[in-house]
């Protein structure tokens, strides 16, 4: 069995932006990348994301981006 960890974002939330902010130097959305990197069973890591600054953040801490369709990146959808 591989183990992969999925880290979704959606752009378009009631609070714009929300894991693109600094706290302590990272944007907040970082963190969760920095700690599923710790797991050793962890063999992927994704994210997916219907906002191209979530994917080429998330990108920079070892994420593959998985370009969210517009049809499933809407406010009530669900991860």
């Amino acid at each position: 069995m591989k183990i992969v960890a999925l880290l979704t974002g959606k752009g378009n939330s009631a609070l714009k932006n929300k894991n693109i902010p600094k706290v302590k130097g990272k944007p907040i959305l970082a963190y969760p990348c920095i700690e599923a990197k710790k797991v050793k069973a962890i063999k992927g890591f994704y994210t997916s994301s219907d906002s191209k600054k979530i994917l080429n953040i998330a990108n920079n801490w070892g994420f593959k981006k998985i370009l969210r369709p517009k049809k499933l990146a809407k406010k009530n959808s669900l991860h």
